[in-house]
């Protein structure tokens, strides 16, 4: 079972970024964990943290459904998540925000937000439930 703590990544790379300001900081978030602590962009862009936010968007809380998987013979209740537009959250809060759809695009935004520097989010869509039920 995945054990962990939803919500936390960004206020731990906020951090790792205030104690290590010279080496660059991703946070890697799911978009249900991300949305418990989002307005924390409003502290990076205010306080000037310069961090990465790659956010894999699969419209769940997906640790969660897995488990409900496991344990309860696929029964769901509560994993599906309508989330925000968040390229355009990110931009509400005066960070940078895009989409990338192929490791190729990833790839050309994490270089793009590591040469500008700045808070940055890199939305990365994935299809609901990446896994089989086999």
């Amino acid at each position: 079972f995945e054990f962990c703590a939803i919500g936390c990544g960004l206020p731990i790379a906020l951090g790792a970024k205030v104690a290590q300001p010279q080496r660059p900081v991703v946070a890697l978030c799911g978009d249900g964990g991300f949305l418990l602590n989002s307005s924390e962009l409003a502290t990076a862009v205010q306080e000037q943290i310069d961090v990465i936010i790659i956010l894999f968007n699969d419209a769940a809380y997906t640790a969660v459904r897995k488990t409900q998987h496991l344990l309860y013979d696929d029964r769901y209740i509560a994993t599906k998540l309508r989330g925000p537009d968040f390229v355009a959250l990110a931009q509400a809060f005066g960070a940078r925000g895009t989409r990338a759809h192929s490791a190729a695009e990833l790839q050309k935004a994490v270089r793009a937000a590591l040469q500008s520097g700045g808070t940055t989010l890199i939305e990365v869509p994935l299809p609901p439930w990446p896994w089989s039920s086999d």
